[in-house]
Order: C-alpha cells, then structure tokens, then sequence
C-alpha cells in the first residue's frame, strides 16, 4: 500500500473517530482521536497476540513506512502553525508582549533545568545510572509546548482572551529559544567542541531572528500578490504558497520555519485580511483554514496514536513514564 493510500485511509479513519466523539463522547477532538487510535492499537496488538483475527504485522508495517518526522517538521507542520498565527489578533499580542516573551524565554529555560534535575534525581533515587547532561537534554527537547496541541485545546476551552493569548503566543514563539538550549546541551553532550557564548548567540541570531525576518519578508511578499488580484479563489490559494513554497525554502536559507509562518500568519491574518482580501475572501479565510487545520490535525492525531504499534517498552520505561507525561500535561494546562 502506497504511503497516500495509507493516508487517505487514516484521513477517513480519523473523520470517523471524530463524528464518533461528536455524537457520542463530546471530548476535545484531538484527545478523542489519539486516545481512539491508541485503543484500536492496543486491540490490534491484543487480537494478534491471541489469535483472534491478524493485522498486527500490516497495521505496524503500515504505520513505519511513514517517516513520521519527515510528514510532520517538512510537512504539515508548516499549515498548522500559519493556521496558528492566522487566528492571533495583534493589538491582543501587543497587549500581552512581555508576558509571552517571559513566557517563551524564561519559562523554556526554567522548565529545561527543573526537569532535568528532577529527573536526575529521581533516576539516582531508583538505582539508574543516568548522566546528568542526557537529563537536561531531555528537559531541553519537551520543555517547549507542543503548539499544535496548546491551538485545538485552547479553540475547544473557549478560554478567557487574556490567557488565551498568552498560552497560544507562548506555544508559537518559544520555538526558537528552545532550538538553541536543545543544541547547546547537545553539543556539550555529543560534540567534540564546547559551545561559546558567540556560537549560542550565532545560533539564535540565525534561526530565531533569521526565521522571524523571513517570516516577515515572506508575508510582506503574498500581501502584494493577493493584493494584486481581486479573484476570490486565487486569493485563497496563495496563501497556500505560504506553508508550502514558503516553508520549504525556510530550509534553504537555515532559518526557523515554525516561526516565520507564525509571523506570516499574523501578518496575513491581521494587515492582508482587512486590505488586501475582496469581501468574500475575507469572509471565507477563516473558514477555509479552519477546515485545512481540523483535517490534519486529525490525521496527525490518529499517528500519534497509531504510534503505539511501535513501541518497545523496557523495564525503566514502565518506571520513568509516569512521571514525564505528568509533566508533559502539566506544561501543556
């Protein structure tokens, strides 16, 4: 089976899950989803170890042919976000700029170094011989919050405007920061050279700026093309261009892709939106985003879910797990 046939039967099975939940469960969507695919994983797995029907062999085989990294972070990453930044309103943003930055800065760095610790300490507790780099390493690597999980949950919540803004600004602009701690502490741990406070900074200076400059410029750029037509479908489809086109050539230049569709989005969605979309485009820019954002959402979902298949669990992890989706949950709330 063809890596689009399997998407497209993952697409279906995820639609399914979500008109289940919508009649029956009322839960978040994305958690109806995952925890869906995650029990029919778990029946696949159950119903091969007992003999009851043989799909073990193809679902795992199906599920490992897709390069879940390469179908998220040079995929569907790129809509996700620019749907993100779409939905910010930025005289909101203007209004919460210090604490998102306090947020995004300070609390990845604090969230990096407490988790380490902690999860030293408790590895020394339990008699694991665990190096405390690899711990803040850890911590560097989930500190960051998931945006795209933070966006369907604070959507769904209806939370205050206040907080909203602060959780969804943080989840998108901390992307950067937690780039460079994550890579600083790799290089220490794996790399032959010590990094320097002029590397570090080099490093922030080209793919947290870099990416927040060509975000910028990328934007300014669409905002002349779709206001150069009054076509109401070729408006729509260039911003297409903006997570595809857009996102891929972020690569080229070593710049941070996830926040230059951030900016992109925020520019098209507050300075395009009202000057350069016709009436009915802007009308429809919403709702047309929102429908690309459900769809993979849902499809990103169901893997994570379906990843369950792969797993290889040892004793350390049945020990260790517990404590690290607690914080996963907490970071996320």
């Amino acid at each position: 089976m063809s890596v689009y046939q399997t998407l497209c039967f993952l697409s279906a099975a995820a639609m399914l899950i979500a008109l289940i939940n919508s009649k029956i469960g009322k839960m978040q969507t994305t958690i109806a989803i995952t925890a869906g695919a995650m029990m029919l994983s778990l029946l696949i797995l159950v119903a091969g170890q007992n003999d009851w029907f043989q799909l073990t062999e193809l679902a795992t085989e199906t599920v490992a042919d897709i390069d879940f990294e390469d179908f998220l972070l040079q995929g569907i990453l790129g809509f996700l976000l620019f749907a993100g930044g779409l939905g910010i309103k930025l005289p909101h943003l203007k209004d919460q700029k210090w604490e998102i930055t306090g947020l995004a800065l300070g609390a990845t760095l604090f969230s990096t170094f407490f988790i380490g610790f902690v999860l030293y300490g408790f590895c020394l507790l339990i008699g694991i011989q665990f190096d405390l780099i690899y711990c803040l390493l850890f911590g560097a690597l989930i500190s960051p919050t998931d945006p795209i999980a933070v966006l369907a949950i604070v959507k769904k919540l209806n939370a205050p405007q206040r907080v909203s803004t602060q959780v969804e600004g943080e989840s998108l602009f901390n992307d950067g920061f937690g780039l460079v701690i994550f890579v600083t502490l790799f290089t220490i741990a794996f790399g032959s050279e010590a990094p320097t406070l002029g590397s570090v900074t080099a490093l922030f200076l080209q793919e947290a700026i870099g990416g927040i400059v060509y975000g910028f410029v990328l934007g300014l750029v669409f905002h002349y093309l779709i206001s150069s037509t009054d076509d109401h479908s070729m408006e729509l489809l260039l911003t297409i261009g903006i997570p595809t086109a857009g996102y891929a050539f972020a690569e080229f230049l070593h710049v941070s892709g996830p926040l230059s569709m951030v900016v992109s989005g925020i520019m098209i969605g507050n300075w395009t939106r009202y000057i350069g979309f016709s009436k009915q485009s802007e009308e429809h820019l919403d709702h047309f985003w929102e429908l690309v954002d459900e769809f993979l959402n849902g499809v990103l979902f169901l893997l994570i879910g379906m990843s369950m298949l792969l797993f290889q669990f040892h004793q350390e992890d049945w020990i260790m797990m517990p404590s690290r989706y607690r914080w996963c949950f907490v970071r996320v709330i």
